[in-house]
C-alpha cells in the first residue's frame, strides 16, 4: 500500500425489508458472486435463468455499487457497478429468498422481529428492484480500478461491453491515486497493482492516462476512461526509473510547476521502500514526457522528513507570490511554486507553532507573551493532527487551541484524528475544503480507516474546528482519499473523491473484486447537514 495509512470510523447500517405478513420487496443489486453456482455453471447458463437484481440510491435514482446481499444459508452476491446482481441458483426458482445485505451507508428496514435484510421472490428472467435509502451524506457512484466493474450487468446482457475496465491491462485491484493535469491529460498513479496473471503484482508505481472531463464522451458521475503504460507483456509497466531495483516505489505530490523559460515540468516526490517500515531512499523525480517515465532529480537524506512535496499539492496566491501548499492530509508546508525552488529543499517552510529553541527531544508547542500559541511560517517540522493529539494528551494544549483535531458536529466534545485525505479551494462554499479519513482507535469504532470527514476553513493551512462525517465503511479500510476539482459539477457545488478501498488493517473478510481498488463518491455541498455545521456558502 502506498505511503500513509490510518485508521477512520463510520456506521454502518444493515437493513432488511422483512415482510411482516406477507409483503413481496422487489430489490436492486449490483454485480455478484455465487458461493454455490459454479463458474462454468453461470458461464453456461442462457440469460433467461438469471433473476436481476439490482440496488438504487432512494433519493438519485442511481445504481449503488458495493451491496452485499448474503443468504440464509451463505451464498455471497456482490453488485457491480451499475447495482446489479446476476442470481443464478438453479434450485431457488420459484421461491422466496431473504438476504442479509451489508451496505456501507444505506439503510435497509428492519421487520418486527428485528431481522435486517430484504426478501426477493426469484423468478428466472425476472428483475427486481430494491431502492435503500442513504445515511452517508456521499454518493457512491462506481469502483474505478480493478477488473468485472460490470460483470453482472454483462451476464444479464443489459450492456454490451466494458470498454472502460482496466482487466484488459490485467489489473485487478490498484492502492492510492494520484493525479495532474499535464499536457492536455490526466496523468493518473497508482502505488501498487494486483495482477491477474499471478499472485505477486508490481510495486514500483503504476500509470494511465484519460480524456479530460470536458474531452470525455463520460460524465465523471458514469466513470472514468483509464489508458494504461504497458510493458511488452500487456500489463502495466512501472512508472518510476531508479538505477537501484530494489524494493517498492511509491510517488505522492505529483503536480505542475513552471521552469525559468516557463515549460511546465511535471514533479513528485518519491519513497523507495523494502516495506512499509523501512524506507531505502527518498527524493524528487521529474517526469519525461518523451518516454513516459519519471527520473531522480534530487536525492533527499533519511532525516529530511519534510523538505518536499507531499500528498496533493495545492497552488495558493500567499504574500504577495505563489505558492505550492502540500501535507498530509492539511496543507501545512509550503515552496515557491517554481521547478528550482520545488527541488530545494533550502526552499520549503512549515506553518507551525513548535518552539524552534527547545532542547527537548520531542516537539514543544511554542507561546507568546500573552500565553497564546504562536503560530508562523518557518523553517522547521510542521504540526500534524498527530503531534496535536500528542500535546493535547500531554496537557500542553486545550482542545479549543487545537487546529487539526476537528470537533466532531454530532458529538460535541469528541476530537477527530485526521490520517489522510486532501484539501482544495471550493468556489462554490467560497473557502477550502478538506476531506479527509479518521484514525480511530476505539474498540467499538465502526471502523479504524473507514470514517470519511468533511471540514472547511478559510486559509489552506486552517484551523479546521469542526468537521462532519460523510461516509462510513463497516468494518473495512477506506484510505488515502483523494478530492478531484477538475470533475466538479453545477459551479463546484457537487464535488468527486475516491479512496482505496480494502480489508487492510481489519480483521474482515475480503470483498471480492472490491478489494485494494478505488471506488469514486461524490457530494453535494449544498446538503442542508453542511449548510447546518457550516453556514451559507461565503461571499
Amino acid at each position: 500500500m502506498t505511503i500513509a495509512l490510518s485508521s477512520q470510523r463510520r456506521v454502518f447500517r444493515r437493513s432488511a425489508i422483512i415482510l411482516q405478513g406477507l409483503i413481496v420487496v422487489q430489490l436492486l443489486i449490483v454485480v455478484g458472486v455465487s458461493s454455490v453456482a459454479t463458474a462454468q455453471e453461470i458461464a453456461n447458463a442462457p440469460v433467461s435463468q438469471y433473476c436481476e437484481i439490482q440496488f438504487l440510491d432512494a433519493e438519485t435514482d442511481r445504481p449503488i455499487p458495493l451491496i452485499t446481499a448474503t443468504t440464509t444459508h451463505g451464498v455471497r452476491y456482490i453488485s457491480d457497478n451499475q447495482g446489479r446482481i446476476a442470481y443464478f441458483e438453479p434450485g431457488h426458482n420459484g421461491q422466496a429468498v431473504f438476504f442479509r445485505l451489508e451496505t456501507h451507508g444505506y439503510r435497509v428496514p428492519v421487520d418486527g422481529l428485528g431481522s435486517e435484510g430484504v426478501r426477493v421472490q426469484i423468478e428466472a428472467g425476472a428483475r427486481r428492484t430494491i431502492r435503500l435509502h442513504r445515511d452517508n451524506l456521499a454518493e457512491r457512484l462506481y469502483r474505478i480500478t480493478g477488473a468485472d466493474l460490470l460483470r453482472d450487468s454483462i451476464l444479464l446482457e443489459r450492456t454490451l461491453n466494458e470498454s472502460s475496465s482496466p482487466a484488459k491491462s490485467g489489473v485487478v485491484g490498484q492502492d492510492s491515486v494520484q493525479v495532474a493535469e499535464f499536457q492536455n491529460q490526466l496523468y493518473w498513479s497508482w502505488g501498487d497493482t494486483s495482477r491477474l496473471s499471478y499472485p505477486l503484482g508490481m510495486f514500483r508505481t503504476a500509470g494511465a492516462t484519460s480524456p479530460l472531463p470536458e474531452n470525455s464522451e463520460r460524465s465523471p458521475s458514469e466513470g472514468i476512461d483509464l489508458t494504461y503504460f504497458e510493458d511488452e507483456s500487456g500489463f502495466v509497466r512501472p512508472m518510476v526509473e531508479l538505477e537501484d531495483p530494489e524494493g517498492v516505489v511509491w510517488i505522492e505530490g505529483v503536480c505542475v510547476v513552471k521552469d525559468d523559460d516557463g515549460a511546465e515540468k511535471l514533479v513528485a516526490s518519491f519513497s523507495q521502500r523494502r516495506d512499509l517500515a523501512n524506507e531505502i531512499s527518498h527524493g524528487m523525480l521529474t517526469f519525461h514526457p518523451d518516454d513516459q517515465v519519471f527520473r531522480k532529480t534530487t536525492s533527499l537524506s533519511k532525516s529530511q522528513r519534510w523538505q518536499f512535496l507531499k500528498n496533493h499539492p495545492v497552488q495558493v496566491n500567499a504574500d504577495g507570490k505563489e505558492w505550492l501548499y502540500s501535507g498530509i492530509p492539511i496543507p501545512v508546508t509550503r515552496v515557491p511554486a517554481a521547478y528550482d525552488s520545488v527541488m530545494n529543499l533550502e526552499a520549503y517552510e512549515s506553518w507551525s507553532c513548535i518552539d524552534t529553541s527547545s532542547k527537548t527531544d520531542t516537539p514543544q508547542p511554542r507561546r507568546n507573551e500573552n500565553g497564546e500559541l504562536d503560530w508562523r511560517w518557518q523553517i522547521s517540522l510542521p504540526v500534524s493532527s498527530q503531534l496535536e493529539s500528542d500535546w493535547l494528551k500531554q496537557a500542553q494544549i486545550s482542545a479549543d487551541e487545537a487546529w487539526y483535531l476537528p470537533e466532531d458536529s454530532s458529538n460535541p466534545g469528541r476530537r477527530i484524528r485526521l490520517h489522510t485525505g486532501s484539501v482544495y479551494w471550493n468556489a462554490f462554499r467560497g473557502r477550502w475544503v478538506m476531506v479527509a479519513s479518521e484514525f480511530d482507535t476505539r474498540q467499538n469504532a465502526p471502523s479504524h480507516l473507514g470514517e470519511i470527514w468533511y471540514s472547511e476553513a478559510n486559509q489552506p493551512e486552517g484551523p479546521y474546528k469542526t468537521a462532519i462525517k460523510i461516509l462510513t465503511h463497516h468494518r473495512q479500510s477506506f484510505y488515502n482519499s483523494c478530492q478531484h476539482p477538475f470533475l466538479s459539477q453545477d459551479s463546484h457545488r457537487v464535488i468527486y473523491f475516491e479512496g482505496t478501498y480494502t480489508n487492510m488493517f481489519t480483521s474482515s473478510p475480503a470483498t471480492p473484486r472490491y478489494n485494494y481498488n478505488q471506488i469514486m463518491y461524490r457530494l453535494d455541498l449544498q446538503h442542508p447537514q453542511i449548510e447546518r455545521v457550516f453556514g451559507p456558502p461565503a461571499g
